[in-house]
């Protein structure tokens, strides 16, 4: 009982002295600026230890009284008196030493970090969006069109040439307004219209259709301004993640590109493989078609009008 009545008098009490002193802790020599930019009254907390020892007040004079309190509990409070006035005396002696303390020090540096990690970026000066995934990596400008290598090379001169001579990429894609869709790495061009290559060719070390692949990407109307692709190790297959992750995929390189499909084994197949999700798509689809559980041609609407089983839904 006693210890319920000392906390709701330490609340009335505290609350009583922020009344009464917010006046004084209004001072500037009381003010200082926190981690988010905020001036703050950060002697304040001093009313706490004040409370507190209001409240020891009280209940040593209900001791002299007569009441008997239980024992432990007094002596409880006699420990958190002792430390709130020693917290409250070197809080007040930082602040009004300006904060310059070691342990102040520390708080504030551990205090920007959270906040550095947790804000959301309010804004960024770049004018270039860069996102990773595996080994594959795409940059864009936000604007209403999709720029040129030509128009690239006049903003940045050095943005495409420094990316292709790093050591971690292997190329880079890019649509040129001159020459159409192109790869350019450190030592070498192809053209990927017509396959024309200048030096060394790019997508050697990617394997037969790599040309092929490229071009599709990078001819999408969504593609980003630049494809960026890692290096591929030719003795392991390793690709350069651009993340850090055990294994990755999305772009060219290594055994990454060798796909699998799980299916029975007296499933048809088309005799020249298949190339990619959409070709993938268009096969399964086609195995519907021939059971006759979807009509030639016909595509499912978002109603799910066509019963179909739920494993054969794949459009």
């Amino acid at each position: 009982m006693i210890v319920a009545a000392a906390f709701v008098a330490g609340v009335l009490v505290a609350a009583g002295l922020w009344i009464l002193m917010a006046p004084a802790f209004g001072g500037e020599v009381f003010a200082r600026e926190n981690y988010r930019g905020h001036i703050l009254p950060t002697a304040a907390g001093v009313i706490a230890a004040l409370a507190v020892l209001a409240v020891d007040a009280v209940v040593t004079l209900a001791v002299a009284a007569g009441a008997e309190p239980d024992a432990d509990a007094v002596r409880g409070l006699r420990l958190v008196t002792v430390a709130s006035l020693g917290f409250a005396l070197l809080g007040l002696l930082d602040d009004l030493g300006g904060g310059t303390s070691t342990g102040s020090r520390i708080a504030r540096n551990a205090a920007h970090r959270v906040q550095k990690r947790t804000e959301s970026p309010s804004s960024t000066t770049s004018d270039l969006v860069v996102l990773g995934s595996g080994n594959l990596g795409l940059i864009s400008v936000p604007g209403e069109r999709r720029l040129t290598f030509e128009q690239i090379t006049e903003r940045w001169p050095r943005l495409i040439p420094g990316l292709a001579e790093h050591d971690g990429i292997g190329f880079v894609a890019v649509m040129s307004a001159e020459h159409g869709p192109m790869v350019v790495s450190a030592n070498g061009v192809q053209l990927l219209d017509d396959g024309t290559i200048t030096g060394d060719d790019p997508l050697s070390p990617y394997g037969p259709r790599a040309r092929a692949d490229v071009l599709r990407a990078v001819s999408m109307p969504e593609a980003p301004d630049i494809y960026v692709n890692s290096t591929v190790d030719p003795d392991t297959g390793e690709v350069a993640a651009f993340e850090g992750l055990v294994g990755c995929h999305g772009g060219l390189g290594g055994w990454q590109d060798r796909a699998m499909l799980l299916a029975p084994p007296d499933l048809r197949f088309p005799a020249d493989g298949i190339v990619g999700a959409d070709h993938l798509h268009q096969v399964l689809v086609g195995y519907l078609e021939d059971l006759g559980i979807r009509k030639q041609g016909e595509s499912l609407s978002a109603e799910g009008h066509v019963n179909l089983p739920r494993s054969a839904r794949t459009g």
